[in-house]
């Protein structure tokens, strides 16, 4: 229950986002949120696999995974808005709007080579010598990496949002048989709709969902592609929000001459690109 709103100065606003203290704080929410929502994801996963698990309990399940996939890819958004404007997105002050703007963005252009290497502290030793030119060709696999990432992530916000929206807010739907009841008579195109529906490979659940503003059934089919889908971008997501914050340099306890880099940007890596990571540029993998 709130008690009370009190404005925050703007001056006080200023103080706080220049802190390095407060700004650590105010990260490592998003570290360790994307970390437990992810090992949430992981095991609700699971849960679905097993053939044991009811089909409603399946369904449920199958709707969490995909909102939490939701919720770490605006948690990639909203990071990624507070490292272009430190002193406005402190706050976790990326609403709605402010992230389907940003999400179409990336999915039409994606971010440039420099954000990507800003966004998770990719350095490359000074200088033109030859470790630098080394360092910096290694690096270019994970530099594509993020850029990929960074435009999965936003597509798969721009077709799931609405449906994490629905299933956090107001998950109101109706089965295949209350809809028949309702809306009894039959025709030729709905027939078709249905035996396609019927046909839909590796289905969760089906079901109605009710939009009361349009006057109309949205029939959807929830797959376990879907699921797999969700599950990927999940991994991608927590690991872009920890390796980012880790290499941020805010971090006392963390040794700012060494790089962290997430398994998955570093996967398609050879042996020889790994160990100039690690020897010339200071990597830890």
């Amino acid at each position: 229950m709130t008690l009370s709103v009190t404005p925050i100065p703007e001056h006080v606003r200023a103080q706080l986002a220049a802190h390095r203290g407060f700004v650590l704080i105010a990260l490592n929410s998003w570290r360790e949120t994307a970390f437990a929502t992810n090992a949430l994801l992981e095991r609700n996963f699971e849960r679905v696999m097993d053939e044991a698990v009811s089909a409603e309990e399946r369904a449920f399940l199958g709707w969490e995974i995909v909102t939490a996939a939701t919720e770490l890819s605006e948690i990639v958004g909203t990071l990624l808005l507070y490292q272009r404007d430190p002193l406005r997105s402190t706050f976790h002050a990326a609403d709605n709007p402010t992230l389907k703007s940003l999400f179409e963005s990336l999915d039409i252009t994606g971010i440039s080579d420099a954000e990507a290497r800003t966004f998770v502290g990719l350095r490359v030793p000074p200088g033109l010598g030859a470790t630098s030119i080394r360092v910096a060709s290694a690096q270019a696999k994970v530099v594509a990496k993020i850029r990929m990432a960074a435009s999965d992530i936003a597509r798969f916000w721009l077709t799931k949002s609405d449906d994490a929206r629905w299933w956090r807010h107001l998950p109101m739907s109706l089965t295949w048989d209350e809809v028949l009841v309702v809306s009894p008579p039959s025709d030729a195109e709905r027939e078709t709709m249905l035996a396609a529906m019927e046909a839909t490979p590796e289905r969760i659940e089906t079901l109605a969902r009710i939009d009361a503003k349009q006057n109309v059934y949205e029939h959807t089919a929830l797959r376990l592609a879907d699921l797999r889908f969700a599950r990927g971008i999940a991994s991608i997501a927590s690991q872009l929000v920890i390796n980012s914050i880790v290499n941020a340099e805010l971090d006392e306890l963390h040794s700012r001459d060494k790089r962290s880099l997430a398994p998955f940007l570093t996967r398609d890596l050879t042996r020889d690109e790994k160990k100039v990571l690690q020897d010339d540029g200071n990597y830890e993998l």
